[in-house]
């Protein structure tokens, strides 16, 4: 990523996939990253604006995705009442949420049948097995939510004490 200053002062985020296997998903992601910023966009759920896209990286040297800056900072390392609260209510907001235009997508594992190996240092490999016997399993009817995906302390900006 990379913290862009423009001649107005204003700061944008570009977000570059140069590394495997993002570079070789980045069309896919950075579009759908993209359209999810526009979904939110007016909604109670803080999210940059989607200010341009480079899917070829023709432009940028690599795939990219120019949004707008946020406002705040981390708090990795306080675990107080008020912070899990905060971070709770946020979650319920994204679950909540019904976006104009439908889901971004179905739900999909990421843990395909070649990455479910038990690892080495696991104490029950038991457990694992049977976890990976229900991943075999079809998915079954569900009423899908609006996920963010990679929502933990470390990627939530803080503003105002909140």
């Amino acid at each position: 990523m990379l913290l862009l200053t423009g001649d107005d002062a204003e700061q944008s985020v570009l977000r570059m996939m140069t590394k495997e296997p993002w570079r070789r998903h980045a069309p896919g992601l950075l579009a759908r990253e993209s359209a999810v910023q526009s979904q939110l966009a007016g909604s109670p759920i803080p999210a940059p604006r989607s200010l341009a896209l480079d899917l070829s990286g023709d432009h940028a040297g690599a795939p990219a995705h120019l949004m707008s800056r946020l406002p705040g900072k981390l708090r990795l390392h306080e675990a107080a009442d008020d912070v899990v609260t905060a971070l709770a209510r946020v979650l319920t907001d994204i679950h909540r949420f019904e976006p104009e235009g439908g889901k971004p997508r179905e739900y999909q594992s990421w843990a395909s049948p070649g990455k479910r190996v038990v690892p080495t240092w696991a104490q029950q490999p038991e457990l694992w097995n049977e976890a990976f016997a229900l991943l075999a399993q079809p998915v079954p009817v569900y009423d899908g939510k609006f996920l963010h995906r990679d929502f933990h302390p470390g990627n939530v900006l803080w503003s105002n004490g909140g």
